[in-house]
This record gives C-alpha cells, sequence and structure tokens, in this order.
C-alpha cells in the first residue's frame, strides 16, 4: 500500500480500496490573527502547534491572497489562521486560551466560515484563477518556507500563501515556471519536494513536474516499475 502511495497510476490499477478514517469534529472555529509578516507568522503558528490548544491546522495567507478567500471577508490584512476543533465548550475554551498565550490582536470566525475558509484552502482557490500561469507545490521544513519565499522573491515575480504550519507552500509565478530556481532554493533551505501543478502545455514539455530523484532514489524506483510494469503499459512516461 505504501508503494501505491504517489505512484500517480504507475505501478498498478487498484479495484478495491479501503480507508480509515476519524469521526468528524462536531464542531470548529478558526482564530484569525491579522497583519503578520511571513516571519511573524511563522513564528506564531508554531507557538501556537506547540500549545496545548490542540491546533488542528495552521496557514498563512499573505496580504494579496487573504481577500480571495470567503468572498474578500479577510480583505486588506495577512491571515494567520488557527483551527480548533471538537466539541463546542471545548472549542470555545481553547480558542480563549490560544488567544490570551499569544497576545496578539485576534478575531474568530464562526463554524460556517471556518469549514469554508479550510475548504477553500485546501482547494487552492486563491490560485483558481482560469489561467495557465504556473503553480508550484513545495513541500519543506515548516520554519524554512517563507524564506525560500523570500529568496525566491528577489529573482523572479511570484505569490505565496503557507498550509500546515508553513511546510506546505503553494507558489504562483508571474510567468516561466523557473523551475532550476525554485528547486535550488528548496535545496538550499533544508531540501524537499516542489512539484508543478499548473502550467501552460508547452512549459509542461520543457519542465518536469516531478522532484528529481538523487541517482540511488532514481535507480530503485526503476526496479519497483520494472517489477510491477514490465511493459510500461500503466500511465507510461507520467513520472518523467
Amino acid at each position: 500500500s505504501k508503494g501505491m502511495a504517489g505512484s500517480w497510476g504507475t505501478l498498478a490499477v487498484l479495484t478495491d480500496v479501503t480507508f480509515k478514517v476519524l469521526p468528524a469534529a462536531e464542531t470548529e472555529m478558526t482564530l484569525v490573527l491579522p497583519g503578520l509578516d511571513d516571519a511573524g507568522a511563522a513564528l506564531a503558528m508554531a507557538a501556537s502547534l506547540g500549545s496545548n490548544a490542540e491546533v488542528s491546522s495552521a496557514a498563512h495567507l499573505p496580504y494579496t491572497i487573504a481577500g480571495n478567500v470567503l468572498g474578500g471577508r479577510l480583505k486588506g490584512e495577512p491571515a494567520t489562521l488557527l483551527r480548533i476543533e471538537g466539541f463546542p465548550k471545548s472549542v470555545e475554551y481553547r480558542i480563549s486560551q490560544l488567544a490570551k498565550l499569544l497576545k496578539l490582536k485576534s478575531e474568530t470566525l464562526p463554524e460556517k466560515q471556518s469549514r469554508t475558509l479550510w475548504r477553500e484552502i485546501r482547494d487552492v482557490v486563491p490560485f483558481a484563477d482560469s489561467t495557465d500561469r504556473p503553480v508550484w507545490r513545495l513541500s519543506v521544513a515548516p520554519m524554512s518556507g517563507h524564506a525560500l519565499v523570500a529568496d525566491l522573491r528577489l529573482q523572479t515575480g511570484v505569490d505565496a500563501f503557507y498550509d500546515w504550519q508553513g511546510g506546505l507552500v503553494w507558489l504562483r509565478m508571474e510567468a516561466e515556471p523557473d523551475a532550476s530556481a525554485v528547486r535550488a532554493l528548496v535545496a538550499k533551505h533544508g531540501g524537499g519536494h516542489a512539484t508543478l501543478i499548473r502550467a501552460s502545455e508547452q512549459q509542461r514539455k520543457t519542465t518536469a513536474c516531478f522532484h528529481p530523484q538523487p541517482p540511488t532514489l532514481a535507480a530503485l524506483t526503476k526496479r519497483i516499475k520494472e517489477q510491477f510494469d514490465p511493459n510500461n503499459i500503466l500511465n507510461p512516461g507520467r513520472m518523467d
């Protein structure tokens, strides 16, 4: 099963899938911290995830992004977002305790707005702009994402927002994918993965969508592919 995860249909055809799931939270609320820059947001998210408030999600939307969710409800300032889920009284208590711990200006989004907000973040709604401007999905160490984006902005036009406490960075490039620059900075800032999610057809032909593997791992991947699919009939070329 672990071999199938992330193989993009290149190893086997799945005919029967079993999922282990957890009960849905009874309710949720989101604490919004307005006005923080990317570095300040990274520190606030780290402090929140390290607290006993049991924060289930942490994201940061710079001011260029914040107005593109919740119908513009957060427009005008950067927004650092902290979601707390569970039973109503517990959620209310933990939200209040987290606000006291952080000692920052804050407001609270009720359940309906909170659920909508996190669905839009999950679906990368801020970059669903009906264009083919390149969009990257970066997986990096949570405290290095904002520094990586700052360095990238010195080289090219880019917009970004952060999920998973800053460890998942969504980038939208203004022109070319600039794969070499993006992946060089991923390596510089501690390593990770950069996957090209959206680009024009021509850009996809000239840019490797998946992060290049080290030679030893690439050789292992090749051997596994040959064992599972010796005739190369399953999604050929998908991982190239």
